[in-house]
């Protein structure tokens, strides 16, 4: 089931950059400074689970 923020979701974490900044600037725990973020791969952004299919 799709939602009108689908595609804005999907546009803001294809982005790895804005990924870094979002977790660097929210997430206040130590581990994330352990992160390696060159190592950052987009995934499939189009998977369904078989509990959401239709």
């Amino acid at each position: 089931m799709r939602t009108p923020y689908d595609g804005r979701h999907n546009l803001l974490f294809s982005r790895l950059p804005m990924v870094e900044a979002l977790l660097r600037g929210f997430v206040h725990e130590d581990w994330v400074g352990h992160l390696d973020f060159a190592t950052l791969e987009r995934p499939n952004s189009h998977y369904v689970s078989e509990e959401l299919q239709l």
